[in-house]
């Protein structure tokens, strides 16, 4: 993945502050990142805590980490 596009990924995360959210989340990374750069995204971030690995996720996000991998 390019540094530009995590730098981009910094400054929308930054953007939504309180408003974070996981749909708009995984809405926006989906818009940015190609399906394999999201994966590797997920899993070199694992202080966000929706997901370890892209293929294990909890509860909380596997409905929306389908919506990813689908789209």
């Amino acid at each position: 993945m390019k540094n530009d596009t995590d730098k981009r990924i910094r400054v929308y995360l930054e953007s939504l502050k309180e408003d974070l959210g996981y749909e708009r989340l995984f809405r926006a990374l989906s818009l940015i990142l190609s399906e394999e750069d999201l994966r590797r995204y997920l899993a070199a971030n694992q202080d966000i805590e929706y997901c370890a690995d892209f293929d294990e996720c909890s509860e909380r996000s596997e409905a929306l980490a389908w919506n990813v991998a689908k789209s």
